[in-house]
């Protein structure tokens, strides 16, 4: 911002006294009076496609529109407050204004569409709340996917967020997507579409921050905390958030105005020409920024405008490909870090009656079918990773044998698929590790095997076979990679085994259990595979095979070719489809893919733990991913023409 003494009058109105410019002890901000009667004024927002142009919310006047040379024009009668506006949706085939308020008669959020062209506003749709009435609410414009989403605070403090439309569709919709402890007494909310953050003001404590989209957790980080632990001097009367990404914060009395960049406090000014200031918008004009601000008190709107030196921030840049889940599994039973790890079990006489195989490290195994239906549950313990080989020799028949590390018993829990297609404990194998992790099985003509590793790092690879039914297990190799490792895949053809250290990147060696095996890190953490490195497994396709890593940091998946150097051939987030109501997925633990065709699936099928479940909140499942969508992906990549050769 340029100094005080350029701070000027706005020149909306041609009456008032003159400005009176700040002292270098207390630097104040000059404004003057809008000249309108706003009739008990209780929210302002500038119109974003009409610079200089406001929507007032008032108590007897209803929703004005203040042109802008001053004119004032009714729009909706009613008591409205908490106004909020996002420009550009299409709706009924054109583009509008959608403009949220909450509706102070029948305590609904209500919603309207604003005719740019002939400033008709027309009432689309009430969202009500089932529990509490709405204390404030918000607008977020998802800059990657389009969609917008309302947040409402209820007057419990509860953070309610629902997709309000859907940008793909281009139509209204109102999906419950989560719900979240925000804070009591919360006064206003604003959002940074660009930056994704959610500010929440707490009146007599401060203003918080949270992650806007709804694939993240909901921890929330102070930004402007009321005396005497931050700089704000009173309680705060409302927010704002600039085009720059600044937020600006309101406070009542004395009445004050910060601004905030992401470095902390930047502005601090008085509003001595004030006595109780209630609400804030702000908006960009040219090189200007126009300040509205309500006093409560004199009932009237005070105007100022300040030379902008922050540039209007970029838009986000779209740039990692979505895709969507096509299906997903039933919830686990509890909240929390509970689903893991997925397995896939192809019924070779019915492929209709395949299994998805997923852990519950808080119970055990969920048994589901394509379907994504729960089948059976196995509560054995807290087991981590599972994996199968579809055909070993048990108890003198060929059956699957699948193993999981069990956390409780620090063993490998071993089970069989036994007939209508029914999970079987078999037993378990007990290691000596202090406190097993990953694991990953691996067929060879010298035997089936179990790695499993513990978070210290360590590996073992077990050679299992059975006495009759009972299963044993010989300890045939031990090594350990630098630090904690989860996630780990077989190349059977190749006789190679990857390893993900979760910190640092991937590592492989050979599969066979010979001690001098040598360790190679292949692919190491960067701006696309991002810490925690967990799941990872082979998709063998007719001639390529490909490498799918969850890079858990950022919340996406990363194909590696496995050829040559290990080129990335893709890299993906899943996003949310709201048609059919399956949200994305996130902080992704486990994942397993095959290429066999399955029906709905006739290129194979991705399967990912999904660690946030939303649209609405439930606990973690499993999310399925039709394979077509990453193929299209791998054949636009730039490496798509290389070279069939697996890598050595």
């Amino acid at each position: 911002m340029k100094p005080l003494a350029t701070v000027a009058l706005i020149l909306l109105a041609q009456l008032g006294a003159s400005p009176q410019l700040a002292s270098a002890d207390t630097p104040t901000l000059a404004t003057r009076p809008l000249q309108i009667n706003p009739g008990n004024g209780e929210d302002v927002v500038a119109l974003p496609t009409r610079p200089g142009a406001w929507l007032i919310a008032s108590a007897t006047k209803g929703l004005v529109l203040v042109a802008e040379n001053g004119e004032q024009y009714p729009l909706q009668a009613g008591k409205f407050e908490a106004l909020d506006a996002r420009a550009g949706l299409m709706v009924n085939g054109k583009a509008e204004t959608l403009i949220s308020a909450i509706d102070r008669d029948s305590g609904a959020i209500v919603l309207f569409a604003l005719d740019d062209a002939t400033d008709n506003l027309r009432n689309l749709a009430a969202i009500d709340s089932a529990t509490a009435l709405p204390e404030t609410q918000c607008l977020y414009r998802d800059p990657q996917e389009g969609h917008l989403s309302l947040f409402a605070v209820d007057t419990q403090g509860m953070v309610h967020q629902h997709i309000i439309y859907d940008n793909r569709r281009q139509a209204l919709v109102n999906i419950a997507v989560r719900s979240f402890i925000g804070a009591t007494d919360s006064q206003a909310c604003a959002v940074d579409d660009n930056t994704g953050s959610l500010y929440l003001a707490e009146e007599g404590l401060g203003v918080w921050r949270y992650a806007a989209n709804p694939e993240t957790d909901a921890s929330r980080q102070p930004v402007a905390l009321v005396s005497p632990h931050g700089a704000v001097a009173g309680e705060i009367a409302d927010i704002a958030v600039a085009d720059s990404g600044e937020l600006w914060v309101l406070s009542a009395e004395p009445a004050r105005i910060q601004r905030y960049s992401g470095k902390g406090l930047v502005d601090d000014l008085a509003l001595d020409q004030m006595e109780e200031a209630k609400s804030l918008a702000v908006a960009r004009h040219g090189d200007t920024l126009l300040l509205s601000i309500y006093d409560e008190s004199a009932d009237n709107y005070q105007m100022a405008e300040l030379t902008a030196d922050s540039p209007a921030a970029a838009p986000a840049a779209a740039t990692v490909p979505r895709i969507y889940a096509t299906g997903e599994t039933a919830a686990v039973a509890r909240f929390g870090d509970a689903a893991d790890d997925p397995a896939i079990w192809l019924n070779p006489r019915k492929p209709r009656q395949s299994l998805i195989i997923g852990t519950d490290k808080r119970e055990g195994l969920k048994i589901y079918g394509l379907d994504g239906e729960l089948r059976q549950s196995l509560n054995i313990g807290r087991l981590n990773n599972v994996d199968l080989i579809a055909n070993s020799q048990i108890n003198g028949k060929r059956q699957p044998l699948i193993a999981a590390s069990n956390r409780n018993l620090n063993s490998i829990s071993l089970f069989t698929i036994a007939r209508g297609n029914r999970v079987k404990h078999l037993g378990d194998i007990t290691t000596n590790l202090d406190e097993v992790y990953g694991l990953c099985m691996y067929q060879s003509a010298s035997g089936d095997y179990v790695f499993i590793n513990d978070t210290d790092g360590r590996y073992q690879q077990y050679r299992i076979g059975f006495s009759g039914a009972e299963p044993r297990g010989e300890l045939v190799r031990q090594f350990s990679l630098p630090s904690q490792p989860e996630g780990c895949t077989v190349d059977a053809n190749a006789n190679r085994l990857y390893m993900g250290e979760e910190k640092a990147g991937i590592w492989a060696t050979h599969a066979e259990p010979a001690a001098d095996a040598p360790l190679k890190m292949i692919i190491a953490v960067d701006d696309h595979l991002v810490a925690d490195v967990e799941g990872m497994e082979i998709y063998f396709g007719a001639d390529r095979h490909y490498l799918v890593v969850s890079s858990q940091g950022n919340d996406s998946y990363v194909v590696y070719g496995l050829w040559g150097d290990y080129p990335k051939v893709t890299h993906f987030r899943i996003a949310a489809d709201l048609e059919r109501g399956i949200d994305g997925a996130s902080e992704t633990d486990g994942l397993t893919v095959t290429a066999s065709p399955l029906p709905g699936y006739p290129q194979g099928l991705l399967v990912v733990q999904d660690g946030r479940n939303r649209m609405p909140d439930q606990p973690q499942n499993f999310k399925l991913v039709d394979w077509r969508q990453i193929q299209t992906l791998i054949d636009g990549s730039a490496d798509r023409q290389q070279p069939q050769k697996l890598a050595e």
